[in-house]
C-alpha cells in the first residue's frame, strides 16, 4: 500500500497535494458553519472535578437546591408552593458568617416585623399549645446546648396572643422603649435621642448608604512605609480621589443622589470623606491634624468593643447612645476600610498601610472603558500613596478582551517559526506547504472534537493545542525533509517511486513512533477528573494523529513539486550560513564525544537533585487558593485577589491562624438522606449538570427510620469534631423538635380546639400515616417561626410537590422524599489540603460506620461540606501523579515495540523520566502551583519530552556500520542534530513571543515552552548520546526482529546489515516496481532535480553524505 501511494505521487503530485488540501478545508470550515466560535468569557469553566466521588455529592446537593426551587418537583414548605425557597449561596453565608458584613442572625426588616402568629385555619383545628413547660430528659438526644432552652416558650411564639391572653407590642425594634410601660424612661432620654437623630441625618445625607462588596473599590498603600492616617497621606488620597472622579465615563455610571431635577454623584466611601464626615468637615482638603487624631482614638477605643460585640455592630443604624456605634462610621471603617491588621491583636502604635476606597460605580462590564481609561493615563500614585490593586468585576471581560488582542503574539511567534522553516529548506513552496499543513490539523481536529466527538464544550485550555500542533509538525516537517535529501544522495539512478517508498517508509516510522508516544502521554489524562484538563488531553490527541496523517500525504507531494519546480527561493541563503553551520556541527560532535563522561556526571546530579525537589522538598505545591489567576503577578486584578482580599474584614472567609477564630467560617456537618449521589450529566460539559436522582429505598416515615435519624443526632453532637451552635435552632434536626412539638394535648384545654392525630395520643416512633400528616403541619409551623430560631430552606424535610391526579379525581398528598441534617463542626474553613483533607477523612469515616447500622431506607445517606475547592485540589494531586506514572510505562511499551531492543528503550526512558524531572523541579522552583494550567503543562512536558530522545535512538538503531557505538552515534548526530535543533529553535522562540503579554496563560505557556524545550534538547543531545557512547549496545546485541510474516504484511524498518530481510521485502513489490519502472524513469531521474540540502548536511561531499546517509 505504501508503495502504490509513492507511485501515486511520483506521477500525480499536485491532485494528491489539492484533494489534501481542499478536504481538510472542507473539514475545517464544517464547524465555524454548524457550531459557534468557542467564548472565553468564563475562562474558570471546566476548571472543577467531575466523577469523583465528592463531585458526586456536590453534584447531588446542587441539583437539591435547584429542585426545591419554586419552579422544581420538591419543596421545603408543602403549604405554600408559591413561596420562594431561600437556597442561594448569599443567605447561606448570611445565616453562616458575621464577619463578610452580612446580619448574622436578622435582617434590619426581619427585625422590624412582627411575630407572625400561626395561621390556625391551616392546622386542621389545631389549638395552641400547652403552657406547661415539657421537662428536659437526657435521652432525647439533645446535647448540652439544648439543655437550657425553653421549648415552651419557642413553640409560643408561633401562637395568635389573640387567642393565648396575651398582648403583643409592635415595637420598631429590639432597644425600643415602650411609653406604656416606660414612660419616664423614654421621656428622659428624648433629648439625647433627637440629638443622635440629628447626626444620624446628616451622616445619611453624606453617603448614598453603607459601602457595600458590589461596589467598585480599589486599595492604596503606602509606598514608603509611612501611616496612612497622616496629615500627608491624607491629602495624597485626596488627590486619587480625585483623578478617580476626573474621567468622562465615571459620571454616566457613577451612582447619583438628589432629586430628578438636580442629581450628583455619590460620594466615594474612603478614609479622608469618612473622617471629615466624622469632623462635619465639608471636603477631604479641610482635614487638619487635630481631625486625624481624634479619628484615631476613637477607632483604638473602639476595636476592642468591635471585635467582641461585631453582631452588634451590625444595628448601628439604630439610635444608639454608644459613641462608638453611632451612625455605622466606626463599624464601616473597621470592617470595610482599614485592613484588619491595623488594630488587630492590639499594637502600642498601630501604622496603617493598606486601605480600600470604594466607588459607587456598580461591578459590572460596563467600567472596561473607564478602567482602560484611568490606567491608560497612569495617574495612580501620588507622593508616598498609590493605588496597588483593583477590584472593578472585570476580570473575565478583561481576559476575553486580552485574549484576542494578545494573539498578536502569537502571529509574532508563528513568523518566527515561518522564518526558521524556510531556513532549513530554502523554499518558499515547501515553507508554505509546512505552515498549512500544521493550520490545517488544528482544522481538522476541531471538526473531530466537535462534529465526530460531540464534545459541545471547548476549555481556553486547548488553545495549547496550537503549541503542540507547532512543536510536533515542524519537528515531523524537518524529519521528512531531511530524510528525502539524504535518501536522495545515496543514489545518483533510482526511480522517483522506489525513492520515495523509501523516503516514506524511514519517515513514516520515525514521526510515527514519536505520534504514539506522543498521543499515548496524552491520553494518559482522558480520564481526569478535571473536566478542562481531559477535554485538552482529547483535542491534543486528535491534533497530533490528525497532524501526522497530514504530514504524510501533503509534505511528500509538495516536495515532489517542488523538485520539479526546482525549488522556488527569493536568495541563495546556503553560502550564507553554512560555514556557521559546519563549525557548530564540529563544536557539537567534540562536545560530545571528548566530554561525555562530563556530561553523564553533571546531568545525572541535576536530574537526582530535581527528584529530591520534585518528590521530598519543596514538592509541587497544591494551589491555597480558590480564586484562578488569568493575568501576571503584578497585575492589579490579581493583586487584589491574592494579596490584598484577605486583608480586609468585609472579604475575609478564612480568618489568620490564632487570630479571631470565633468568627471564622466553620465548616458545616451535612448529612443528606433520600438522594443518590450520582452525577448523570455530561463530564465533559460543564453546562450539563444532569438530573436529580431520588432514592427508591427512602421512607423516613418507617419505625427504624425515625429511631435511628434521632439516635444518630445525638450521636454527631457528642463526636469531637461538633461545635455547638449558640440558641436553639429548630432546624438542624428535624426529627427532634417534631417530636417535642408531638407532645401537646389532643385537644387544647384553653379554646377545645383538637389537634389530633398531631398529638401525645401516639408515642414515638410514629405510624406512618400520623408521620406524613403531622410532619407537613409541622414544617408549616416552623415556616411561620421567627428567624432567630429557624433558619429556612437550608436543612429539615424535602417534599414532593402536591398536584392533581386526574385518573384518581383527588389531591396527592406531600411526602418526605429527602431529608438534610447539618450541624457546625469546630475546624474553621481552611484551603489548606492537609487540613481539610483530614476533616473530611474523620467525619467521612464516622459516617461510614453509622450507616452500617442505618436501616436500609437510609443506608444511600451521604455526608458532604463545604469541600468544593479541596477536591479539585484532591484530584489535581491524583491525576497528575498518575498521568506521569502511565505514560512513563506507555512510552516503554511502545518503545520496546518499536525498537525492538529493551537495551534502547530503558535508556530512552531514562532520558526521558529526567527530562520530565528537571522540567518540573524548574518550575517549582519558579513559584508555580499545580493548578489546571499547570496540570495541562506537566501533560505537556509527558508529551513533548520524548521526540528528541526518540529520535535520536532510533537513528543509533539505523545506523549502516553497528560495529562501532562511536560510529552509530556520528550517523545519529549528522541524521537528527539539524531537525532537532530547528524544531527546539521554532519552539523557543514561540514561547519567547508570548512572554511579554499580560495574560498569566500566554505567559506561563511561553516560559513552560522555553523551559521544556531546553531540558529536552540539553538531555537529548548531552546525556543521551554520552549515555550511548558508553553503554550503547554494538552489533546485534539485545536486538529482537519482527516475524517475517508480520513484515510482508507491514513494511519493517532495519539497518543496514539485514540485507536479506531487505531483500525479502523487496520482492514482495518487485512486480509493481517493473511495471512502472519504465514510466517512472520517463518523467523523472533524479540527477539534477535534488531539492536544495538542509542546513544539518549543507557543504558536506557527495562521497561523505553518500557515506552517512546509509539508508
Amino acid at each position: 500500500m505504501l508503495y502504490r501511494f509513492s507511485r501515486f505521487i511520483s506521477k500525480r503530485p499536485l491532485i494528491g497535494l489539492l484533494t489534501c488540501i481542499v478536504t481538510a478545508l472542507i473539514f475545517s470550515i464544517i464547524p465555524s458553519i454548524l457550531f459557534h466560535f468557542p467564548d472565553f468569557r468564563d475562562p474558570k469553566m471546566g476548571f472543577e472535578a467531575r466523577g469523583t466521588e465528592l463531585a458526586k455529592r456536590l453534584s447531588a446537593w446542587n441539583l437539591l437546591l435547584e429542585a426545591t426551587r419554586p419552579s422544581g418537583p420538591l419543596t421545603s414548605n408543602p403549604d405554600d408552593e408559591t413561596s420562594v425557597n431561600i437556597m442561594n449561596n448569599g443567605q447561606v453565608k448570611q445565616y453562616r458568617s458575621s464577619f463578610l458584613g452580612y446580619n448574622k442572625n436578622k435582617t434590619k426588616e426581619q427585625k422590624e416585623q412582627p411575630i407572625i402568629p400561626l395561621d390556625q385555619d391551616e392546622l386542621d383545628n389545631t389549638t395552641p399549645l400547652p403552657t406547661e413547660e415539657v421537662p428536659y430528659q437526657e435521652d432525647d438526644g439533645f446535647g448540652s446546648h439544648h439543655k437550657e432552652v425553653n421549648w415552651t416558650a419557642i413553640m409560643e411564639l408561633g401562637r395568635d396572643d389573640n387567642k393565648g391572653g396575651g398582648k403583643r407590642k409592635n415595637g420598631k425594634h429590639k432597644n425600643r422603649i415602650y411609653a406604656d410601660e416606660n414612660g419616664d424612661e423614654e421621656e428622659n432620654k428624648n433629648q439625647d435621642k433627637q440629638s443622635s437623630s440629628t447626626w444620624r441625618r446628616q451622616h445619611e445625607s453624606y453617603f448614598c448608604g453603607p459601602p457595600s462588596i458590589d461596589y467598585s473599590h480599589v486599595v492604596i498603600s503606602s509606598t514608603n512605609g509611612s501611616d496612612l492616617l497622616s496629615l500627608s497621606s491624607i491629602m495624597a488620597t485626596c488627590q486619587i480621589q480625585e483623578y478617580l472622579t476626573s474621567p468622562k465615563e465615571y459620571k454616566s455610571l457613577c451612582q447619583t443622589k438628589g432629586d430628578r431635577e438636580f442629581t450628583e454623584c455619590c460620594p466615594i466611601w474612603s478614609l479622608p470623606n469618612y473622617i471629615a464626615q466624622l469632623n462635619k468637615k465639608k471636603t477631604c482638603f479641610d482635614i487638619t491634624e487635630q481631625d486625624i487624631r481624634q479619628t484615631k482614638k476613637l477607632l483604638e477605643t473602639c476595636a476592642f468593643d468591635f471585635a467582641a460585640k461585631k453582631d452588634e455592630y451590625l444595628d448601628c443604624e439604630v439610635d444608639s447612645l454608644y459613641p462608638c456605634q453611632q451612625n455605622c462610621t466606626v463599624y464601616n471603617i473597621l470592617h470595610f476600610i482599614t485592613e484588619k491588621n491595623y488594630l488587630f491583636p492590639p499594637k502600642e502604635k498601630p501604622q496603617l498601610r493598606n486601605a480600600i476606597v470604594f466607588l459607587p460605580l456598580a461591578k459590572s462590564s460596563a467600567l472596561l472603558d473607564y478602567y482602560k481609561n484611568i490606567i491608560s493615563v497612569g495617574k495612580l500614585e501620588k507622593n508616598h500613596v498609590t493605588i496597588t490593586a483593583i477590584d472593578f468585576g472585570l476580570k473575565e471581560i478583561l481576559f476575553d478582551d486580552l485574549l484576542l488582542h494578545d494573539t498578536w503574539l502569537i502571529a509574532a511567534g508563528a513568523g518566527s517559526i515561518v522564518l526558521f522553516i524556510y531556513l532549513y529548506t530554502s523554499s518558499l513552496f515547501l515553507t508554505g506547504i509546512i505552515i498549512l499543513t500544521i493550520s490545517q490539523s488544528l482544522g481538522v481536529s476541531y471538526f473531530f472534537y466537535t462534529c465526530v466527538f460531540n464534545i459541545q464544550f471547548f476549555p481556553f485550555m486547548n488553545i495549547l493545542a496550537i503549541i503542540v500542533a507547532l512543536g510536533i509538525g515542524s519537528d515531523d516537517a524537518f524529519i521528512v525533509f531531511n530524510t528525502w535529501y539524504n535518501a536522495s544522495k545515496e543514489t545518483t539512478n533510482v526511480s522517483s517511486i522506489d525513492l520515495y517508498y523509501t523516503v516514506l517508509k524511514h519517515a513514516s516510522i520515525a514521526i510515527c513512533v514519536t505520534c504514539v508516544t506522543t498521543v499515548a502521554a496524552f491520553l494518559t489524562s482522558i480520564d481526569s477528573k478535571i473536566t478542562a484538563v481531559a477535554c485538552f488531553s482529547i483535542f491534543a490527541s486528535t491534533t497530533v494523529v490528525v497532524n501526522f496523517v497530514l504530514m504524510l500525504l501533503m509534505l511528500p507531494s509538495a516536495i515532489v513539486l517542488s523538485e520539479r519546480m526546482r525549488s522556488i527561493s527569493v536568495f541563495n541563503i546556503e553560502s550564507l550560513l553554512s560555514g556557521y553551520v559546519d563549525t557548530f556541527l564540529s563544536l557539537f560532535t567534540e562536545a560530545v564525544f571528548r566530554l561525555k563522561y562530563f556530561w553523564l556526571i553533571i546531568l545525572s546530579v541535576i536530574t537526582a537533585m530535581s527528584a529530591v525537589i520534585v518528590l521530598y522538598n519543596p514538592t509541587l505545591k497544591l494551589p491555597d487558593t480558590a480564586e484562578f489567576q488569568l493575568f501576571t503577578s503584578d497585575h492589579l486584578f490579581e493583586q487584589y485577589d491574592f494579596k490584598y482580599k484577605n486583608m480586609f474584614f468585609f472579604e475575609t472567609f478564612e480568618m489568620p491562624e490564632g487570630q479571631l477564630q470565633d468568627y471564622a467560617y466553620k465548616m458545616p456537618l451535612r448529612f443528606v438522606f433520600g438522594i443518590i449521589p450520582e452525577d448523570n450529566g455530561d463530564r465533559l460539559n460543564p453546562a450539563s449538570n444532569g438530573e436529580l436522582v431520588l432514592d427508591p429505598k427512602f421512607d423516613i416515615a418507617s419505625d427504624k427510620a425515625q429511631v435511628w435519624l434521632k439516635n444518630f443526632c445525638k450521636r454527631v453532637r457528642a463526636q469531637p469534631f461538633y461545635q455547638s451552635t449558640q440558641g436553639p435552632m429548630l432546624s438542624n434536626c428535624f426529627i427532634e423538635p417534631f417530636v417535642e412539638w408531638m407532645k401537646v394535648k389532643c385537644i387544647d384545654p384553653v379554646d377545645q380546639q383538637k389537634k389530633f392525630p398531631c398529638c401525645e395520643k401516639y408515642g414515638f416512633p410514629y405510624p406512618k400515616k400520623v408521620f406524613n400528616t403531622c410532619s407537613v403541619r409541622f414544617t408549616n409551623s416552623l415556616y411561620k417561626t421567627p428567624s432567630s430560631f429557624f433558619t429556612r430552606g437550608i436543612t429539615g424535610p424535602k417534599f414532593s410537590k402536591v398536584h392533581n391526579d386526574p385518573q384518581k379525581d383527588k389531591r396527592e398528598k406531600p411526602k418526605v422524599r429527602a431529608i438534610v441534617v447539618e450541624y457546625d463542626s469546630n475546624v474553621s474553613y481552611t484551603s489548606s489540603y492537609i487540613k481539610i483533607r483530614n476533616f473530611y477523612s474523620q467525619v467521612e469515616s464516622w459516617f461510614h460506620e453509622e450507616l452500617k447500622t442505618a436501616p436500609a431506607s437510609l443506608k444511600n445517606g451521604f455526608f458532604l461540606s463545604e469541600l468544593n475547592f479541596y477536591d479539585l485540589q484532591d484530584a489535581l494531586q491524583k491525576d497528575t501523579i498518575n498521568s506521569i506514572i502511565v505514560s512513563i510505562i506507555v512510552a516503554l511499551i511502545v518503545l520496546m515495540f518499536s525498537l525492538m531492543n529493551p537495551v534502547l528503550a530503558i535508556m530512552a526512558i531514562v532520558t526521558i523520566s529526567s527530562i520530565i524531572f528537571v522540567s518540573i523541579a524548574t518550575l517549582v522552583l519558579l513559584g508555580w502551583k499545580l493548578n489546571v494550567l499547570e496540570s495541562v503543562a506537566i501533560c505537556l512536558v509527558i508529551g513533548l519530552s520524548v521526540d528528541y530522545s526518540l529520535h535520536y535512538v532510533h537513528n543509533y538503531k539505523m545506523a549502516p556500520d553497528k560495529s562501532s557505538r562511536k560510529n552509530r552515534v556520528e550517523y545519529a548526530i549528522k541524521m537528527m542534530s539539524g531537525p532537532s535543533l530547528m524544531a527546539g529553535l521554532t519552539t523557543a522562540t514561540t514561547g519567547a513571543f508570548m512572554l511579554p503579554s499580560s495574560v498569566l496563560g500566554y505567559v506561563q505557556i511561553g516560559t513552560f515552552l522555553i523551559i521544556m524545550i531546553s531540558v529536552s534538547w540539553i538531555y537529548a543531545n548531552f546525556f543521551l548520546l554520552p549515555l550511548l557512547l558508553v553503554i550503547g549496545p554494538v552489533h546485534g546485541w539485545a536486538q529482537f526482529h519482527y516475524p517475517d510474516w508480520l513484515c510482508s504484511t507491514f513494511s519493517c524498518s532495519y539497518g543496514g546489515d539485514d540485507k536479506t530481510r531487505i531483500e525479502s521485502e523487496t520482492t514482495s513489490v518487485t512486480n509493481e516496481r517493473n511495471s512502472d519502472m519504465r514510466e517512472s524513469r520517463e518523467l523523472d531521474t533524479i540527477s539534477g532535480k535534488r531539492v536544495s540540502p538542509p542546513l544539518s548536511t549543507r557543504n558536506q561531499s557527495p562521497a561523505s553524505v553518500e557515506t552517512e546517509a546509509g539508508i
